[in-house]
């Protein structure tokens, strides 16, 4: 691993010119081991975190798969061991076509950070590429949530309804924006104790039936002051195809402002299962 990071330090330090003129043209290609981007931080999962995730090299492509319900062996019958392509056809076939997305921006990096050769740059920009990385999966993973079937709720036994509505063989997730969690959080019952009860550390809820909670800000679910969630099988609802082609690139900008250091990344979200969430808004 150390010679991979001094590669990349050296062709951040040189400012991309440690390396032929070729590859100083089109940046540097980043290893899988430079970042973590599917590493859970100690903080707890996010979005990138519960979602399916499928590795493709190619710019896109047509993803095949079943539904939930209908991942299992089916019992053939004598006179179908010849032909048991027919019973597999019975099942409902999800078809998914895809292309990949290329999303960049600027990693801060002051001079004196780059020409000190006792700082740690390697460290720096690992941590910093896969926080950006994960970040803006993050995102987009949010935006694919939104497309789930909604539901108006307006009091905290529909939202349970609603939860106990889902398949409980399924991972259920809730997602909760951030302005829904501090409207919640206040919630009493007649008794004068607070209704909703998350372990934050642990990502669970201890009287709401679902395998993870997680809260995010508004902005990832909608706009400020959005009280909305996802919930559901966060994991068939929606698959990250991931590129593996992280990049980067010395980009000269202006004679004032020099070269800037770019980072590249490239996958897409898409939606999968339709039947197997909602998005909640709260009325």
């Amino acid at each position: 691993m150390a010679k991979k990071f001094s590669l990349v330090e050296k062709y951040v330090r040189s400012r991309g010119m440690s390396i032929d003129d070729e590859k100083s043209k089109t940046g540097l290609i980043l290893s899988q081991d430079i970042t973590s981007i599917y590493d859970v931080p100690e903080e707890g999962k996010e979005l990138v975190d519960l979602v399916n995730v499928i590795e493709y090299t190619g710019t896109g492509g047509t993803y095949e798969t079943v539904g939930f319900d209908d991942e299992h062996l089916s019992e053939l019958e004598s006179e179908e061991f010849r032909d048991s392509k027919s019973v597999e056809l019975r099942k409902k076939q999800i078809r998914t076509k895809f292309e990949h997305k290329t999303f960049s921006g600027r990693i801060a990096l002051s001079s004196e950070q780059v020409d000190d050769g006792e700082y740690n740059i390697s460290d720096f920009l690992s941590n910093k590429i896969t926080r950006l990385c994960r970040k803006t999966r993050n995102i987009e993973i949010g935006k694919i949530l939104k497309e789930a079937p909604e539901k108006n709720v307006s009091n905290f036994d529909e939202l349970k309804d609603t939860i106990n509505d889902l398949n409980p063989e399924r991972h259920n997730t809730l997602v909760l924006s951030q302005s829904l969690f501090k409207f919640l959080d206040k919630e009493k019952s007649s008794y004068g104790n607070y209704i909703l009860k998350i372990n934050k550390k642990e990502q669970y809820s201890e009287n709401l039936y679902v395998d993870d909670v997680i809260v995010v800000s508004d902005e990832v679910l909608g706009v400020k002051g959005d009280k909305v969630a996802f919930v559901g099988d966060l994991y068939n609802f929606a698959t990250l195809f991931e590129r593996n082609k992280n990049s980067l690139r010395w980009v000269s900008e202006s004679v004032i402002y020099g070269m800037s250091l770019m980072l590249y990344t490239r996958f897409v979200v898409k939606k999968i299962e339709t039947d197997c969430a909602f998005f909640i808004k709260w009325n």
